[in-house]
């Protein structure tokens, strides 16, 4: 029921996370030709690393900054 979470905070993802990349690729006003998707890599900010070492360092990334968050 709306009335029960009236007045609690907002919990939001920074976009270097999948869920925040995918909040972000939903709501962001700019986003041109919107096309619904699962989850994929191509949705997080790039990093510069050899392909190899890629998904273990956009994990630690995202582990890294939700450390703040939660």
């Amino acid at each position: 029921m709306a009335l029960s979470i009236k007045g609690e905070e907002v919990q939001t993802y920074p976009v270097t996370t999948m869920i925040g990349a995918l909040a972000h690729y939903i709501s962001h006003p700019l986003t041109t030709h919107f096309q619904p998707m699962n989850a994929n890599f191509g949705l997080i900010q790039e990093m510069k690393i050899s392909k190899k070492l890629k998904k273990k360092a956009y994990f630690d990334r995202a582990m890294k900054e939700l450390s703040y968050v939660l």
